[in-house]
């Protein structure tokens, strides 16, 4: 079985982590990537996560640009991997790739819709939502797919959430965690918190 990760190995141990978000490119050309990902590293940042075609406009796969970035520049990455583009049968296939190719730290999201993006004509799939991810990727780890058939060595994905600390309606946000967890999630990511009291009040 694969060893944890670097960054679960780090939160587990109670490490201040840095991350730096990188969007893939608009293009096939990745170097700006790898360049600004070795740069991070650099200077002190333990692990970039690169986004999914943010605000559901056409960017480079995320997973390939995981994967460059780890065999390329030798730094750990986090996967956004959202529901919006993949049907419940790609979703697995994507994650066993990613899985094969080192790429073990997932932030399960829904993805936004392509009502915001380029193509605002085109429907998201949406087979499951963040909680329907995360039962998949947990029961990977335990060893199954979604129909119950062995998928032989277990996964060893560590299972990130999103968090809005900035949530209208806190106990709303709080309860969808528990859920998420739940469901197998290890840790959330936020978006940066500026108003610290704010913050407290929220945790």
């Amino acid at each position: 079985a694969a060893e944890a990760t670097q960054l679960a190995t780090m939160l587990a141990e109670g490490t201040f982590v840095t991350s730096v978000e990188i969007d893939p490119p608009k293009g096939h050309n990745p170097r700006s990537c790898l360049e600004g990902a070795r740069k991070m590293g650099e200077h002190g940042v333990h692990c970039i996560n690169v986004a999914d075609s943010p605000m559901a406009r056409v960017r480079m796969s995320a997973l390939p640009m995981c994967t460059l970035i780890q065999q390329t520049v030798g730094m750990e990455t986090i996967l956004h991997f959202t529901t919006r583009d993949r049907s419940l049968m790609g979703l697995q296939s994507d994650l066993l790739g990613a899985h094969a190719m080192g790429v073990r730290n997932i932030l399960a999201l829904r993805g936004d819709p392509p009502s915001l993006g380029h193509y605002p004509g085109t429907s998201g799939v949406f087979d499951v939502d963040t909680i329907g991810l995360v039962n998949v990727i947990a029961g990977m780890n335990r060893g199954v797919d979604t129909a119950g058939h062995e998928i032989g060595t277990p996964t060893n994905f560590h299972i990130g959430v999103a968090l809005n600390i900035n949530a209208d309606d806190p106990a709303w946000e709080i309860d969808r965690l528990h859920q998420k967890v739940a469901a197998g999630a290890h840790f959330a990511m936020t978006q940066i918190a500026y108003d610290i009291e704010g913050l407290h009040r929220f945790l």
